[in-house]
């Protein structure tokens, strides 16, 4: 079945409803997640913990009951990846997390906080073994990477003989461990958790891919051995080759391991390079694993396509939704995602299948010159080696800067001939590196011209237009749109100088309301649309789909750039900045409309309320944003993918909209209560037009049936069992560190401050002590079979002074029978250095000038030294804020 847009395609206009329905509860939750993170985090000061720690925990219980009481009613036809049961279970996953953060917020416990996120991973266990989603077990999986990442930074000495054994590189080769051990786990539960894009298995074996790289690298910059470092990786590369070529084929994944394991053999060989002569052989040597590798994907392509087609003749195809299935390839599969897929015989899936009531996405034409994958590891490779390339010429010729665009054209100008003059692959495939040395070579040397705007697009047009018209080779025609509309972005970007457009990914664009970031973000989106519509024939895919991607790139890196405006502030906006800021906003609707309208008689066989309705409903919801573009662009690419059949599209629409998230968190053109009203009430918006939605065209399709009820109690039972677990987990948390408060021992201990902001719980200050500075020199001093030092921790004894600042008297493996008027205060040793319970200062975002005066800090010690801080001093000893307890 092509795809072709909507015309003529009956089954998927039916599924419209469905999708828009799923789309706009898992949106919803996600915005309601990340509001309750902004929440958590602004640490509003007139919410009384009580209040703060009550309300969360109600709020929790009663996500999990509407969670429970949706399994208990849940249709068994339906993929329980997108019900309403595994939506509101992964809203109480992340809500679980914001309650411990909450505790840790209110009580100043900033010390290991990787003990935070391995805790939340453990209470999310009860409700990943009866829910299995892959929402859960992504989010599973961050967490475990997440704690023993913290936890391997902060105790580098903690795993004895491996480190050894390992040396430099061995925290990241005990992360690469871990991704491993998690992708055998989730390679056996691909089924159960049904992940039929089998995104967890790449997601994971990319990790541990780029933690064996890392191991590399970290080692290389020390000056060890890397060629040694390299091995235990290359043969994890060589393990997950043969898996995902005998065991359980998945070309995909096949082209992640040689794109590691060529990235594990070009980092020895570049970091031990001594010459120019050597930097030439190391060309020439990955040129050729390049190039194999390559050749290598597109052999397995071939023979796959081959097996394919052998395997679905005589298929029925009218009634085929193109989803694959959890071990293997779906009937009406193309070859490239059969290629893509593990291969099992074909089994047709009619419309009354549950797979097909979900998101149906098409995957790329046969006549597709490479399947992407082909496409990445060829652009990762052969880009690597044309940076080398580079780099080889720029230590042997002397060429002036001024015609280093000459060298550029030159360099194409090879590429160009070897690609068109020659029916021998292998050189062919040489022109590719030649061709991408001299993409980016050219508008380096313009940027050193410095020439004028105009007459500088001009010629980044027409170059680029040269190129992408004379080699019709995806990866070059992508890197040649990327890289000089990139530079047009640049030179014409008005106020800034040419690399600022780079700076800006991390710091914006100076804020405030200019609606010339957002001018860029229009037009740049709006081309991307129009070429993505280019894509929807067999031929106009072929030309116009490495432009749209580049333009899709710079569309949402622009956005990652916008800043977001004040609520406050938009009374003084310019008349421009609405403009643009509306233009931007309404993309998605308009788009959404477009999708819905077209067809045979105006999108006739689509109810017109949901015609008119969804794209009205979705309008609300872009203004929602508040000037956010990157929302808004991720939810157009989603659309686009879902309306075009590209997987990819929608997969990419998802990253980047979980990336924008992330970003949003850490701007600070807005605060954190403004963002998290605008998460919230968005998130509320599209939670009720899912439910009318739902309401007006029913949950299901036509045709897809009505289901029975699955009246099972095992889940309801599972996930009211784990929130019992969660709450009492918390709950004991909040007595001991009550008890601690009411019943400790007052000290005052002299501290110096920063203030970074953390994600989840907020602005903080990192705390640090003159006695654990002074303790740690002592302990240094400790020969290495000193107990404090061989338990990696022990007490401090401190003794207030006559100012009342506690002094160190002593440091002790274990506290002392008798006092004497000492505290016995516990601490753990981290990398040499004392860390106290208590390490950080949580203040409500807003307040940071307040705390800078801080001097001391004021903790409560019970008679076990176990420590919290409940209070910080300014020089003269007068309180700062609230303090806690008595």
């Amino acid at each position: 079945m092509q795809v072709g847009g909507l015309g003529g395609n009956s089954q998927k206009q039916r599924e419209w409803p469905i999708f828009l329905r799923k789309s706009a509860l898992s949106l919803a939750c996600l915005l309601l997640s990340s509001a309750g993170a902004c929440w958590v985090a602004a640490n509003w000061e007139r919410a009384s913990a009580l209040q703060k720690l009550a309300g969360a925990q109600i709020l929790l219980a009663i996500v999990i009951m509407a969670a429970a009481w949706a399994a208990w009613r849940r249709k068994t036809p339906q993929d329980h990846n997108f019900s309403l049961a595994a939506n509101l279970a992964g809203l109480a996953a992340v809500a679980t997390g914001a309650l411990l953060a909450l505790v840790g917020q209110i009580y100043q416990t900033g010390a290991d906080n990787w003990q935070l996120f391995l805790l939340w991973a453990a209470l999310l266990l009860p409700w990943i073994l009866v829910m299995k989603t892959v929402f859960m077990a992504l989010l599973l999986a961050l967490l475990l990477n997440i704690s023993l990442a913290l936890y391997l930074y902060l105790v580098v000495d903690g795993l004895g003989m491996l480190f050894s054994l390992l040396a430099g590189g061995g925290n990241a080769y005990v992360m690469a461990m871990l991704d491993a051990l998690l992708l055998l786990a989730w390679e056996r539960s691909v089924r159960p958790l049904g992940d039929r894009w089998r995104i967890g298995p790449r997601i994971l074996l990319a990790a541990a891919a780029g933690w064996a790289f890392a191991a590399v690298l970290s080692v290389g910059f020390d000056g060890g051995s890397v060629a040694a470092m390299a091995l235990p990786g290359l043969l994890l590369m060589g393990l997950c080759y043969f898996a995902y070529t005998r065991l359980r084929p998945d070309l995909v994944a096949v082209a992640l391991t040689l794109a590691g394991a060529f990235l594990l053999v070009a980092a020895p060989l570049v970091l031990a390079l001594d010459s120019t002569s050597g930097l030439l052989g190391i060309v020439l040597v990955l040129a050729v694993l390049a190039l194999l590798g390559v050749r290598h994907l597109s052999t397995l392509v071939r023979a796959a396509r081959q097996q394919s087609a052998v395997g679905e003749a005589g298929t029925a195809e009218a009634s085929a939704i193109p989803i694959p299935s959890a071990t293997g390839p779906r009937a009406g599969a193309t070859p490239s995602d059969a290629a893509a897929n593990a291969p099992a015989q074909p089994a047709p899936m009619d419309a009354k299948s549950g797979p097909a009531a979900e998101l149906a996405i098409e995957s790329e034409p046969e006549a597709a010159a490479e399947p992407w994958f082909v496409s990445l590891f060829r652009l990762v490779a052969v880009g690597l080696v044309a940076l080398l390339l580079l780099a080889f010429l720029a230590v042997t010729l002397d060429i002036d800067e001024a015609t280093v665009w000459v060298l550029g054209v030159v360099l194409a100008a090879i590429g160009t001939g070897l690609h068109r003059a020659t029916k021998i692959g292998i050189v062919s495939d040489f022109g590719t590196i030649f061709l991408m040395a001299g993409i980016v070579l050219f508008p380096f040397g313009l940027f050193e011209m410095e020439l004028e705007v105009l007459a500088a697009v001009a010629a980044l047009l027409a170059f680029g237009a040269a190129i992408y018209l004379s080699v019709p080779l995806k990866t070059v025609r992508f890197v040649a749109a990327l890289v000089l509309l990139g530079t047009c972005v640049i030179v014409t970007w008005p106020g800034l100088s040419r690399w600022d457009f780079i700076e800006g990914a991390f710091s914006g664009f100076g804020g405030g309301l200019s609606s010339r970031i957002y001018l860029y973000v229009w037009w740049l989106a709006a081309a991307t649309a129009l070429a993505l519509a280019g894509t929807r024939t067999k031929a106009g895919r072929a030309f116009w789909s490495p432009l749209a991607w580049a333009l899709l790139l710079l569309a949402q890196y622009a956005a990652w750039m916008a800043p977001i405006p004040q609520i406050a502030g938009l009374r003084e906006a310019p008349w421009a900045f609405w403009v643009m800021w509306l233009a931007c906003a309404l993309l998605p609707p308009l788009a959404l409309w477009a999708f819905l309208t077209e067809g045979p008689g105006g999108g006739g066989s689509l109810p017109r309320r949901l015609r008119v309705g969804a794209p009205l409903a979705l309008a609300v919801a872009s203004l929602g944003w508040l000037g956010a573009p990157g929302i808004s662009l991720s939810v157009l690419w989603i659309l686009f993918g879902y309306f075009l059949g590209r997987r990819l599209l929608v997969a990419f629409g998802v990253a980047a909209l979980l990336a924008y998230l992330y970003r949003f968190y850490y701007l600070l053109d807005a605060s954190l209560l403004q963002k998290s009203a605008i998460l919230a009430m968005t998130g509320g918006w599209l939670l009720l037009s899912w439910a009318v939605l739902r309401r007006l065209v029913g949950p299901r399709a036509p045709g897809h049936g009505a289901g029975t009820a699955n009246r099972s109690l095992g889940v309801p039972a599972g996930l009211l069992a784990g929130l019992l677990v969660v709450l009492a987990v918390a709950n004991t948390m909040i007595y001991q560190r009550e008890r601690i408060q009411m019943e400790g021992q007052r000290i005052v201990l002299a501290l110096a401050p920063v203030d970074p902001r953390s994600l989840m719980q907020g602005d903080y200050m990192a705390l640090g002590f003159e006695v654990a500075n002074e303790a740690s020199a002592r302990i240094a001093a400790l020969p290495d079979d000193d107990p404090v030092r061989k338990q990696r921790g022990g007490y401090l004894l401190l003794r207030p002074g006559a100012d009342g600042v506690s002094m160190l008297v002593a440091v002790a493996p274990e506290p002392p029978d008798s006092n004497g008027g000492d505290v016995a205060l516990c601490f753990t040793l981290r990398d040499g250095r004392v860390r106290l319970s208590s390490s950080a200062w949580f203040f409500p975002e807003g307040q940071a000038a307040r705390y800078a005066q801080a001097r001391y800090g004021v903790f409560r010690v019970d008679d076990n030294g176990d420590s919290l801080i409940v209070g910080l001093l300014d020089a003269q000893q007068k309180p700062l804020g609230p303090q806690s307890g008595p």
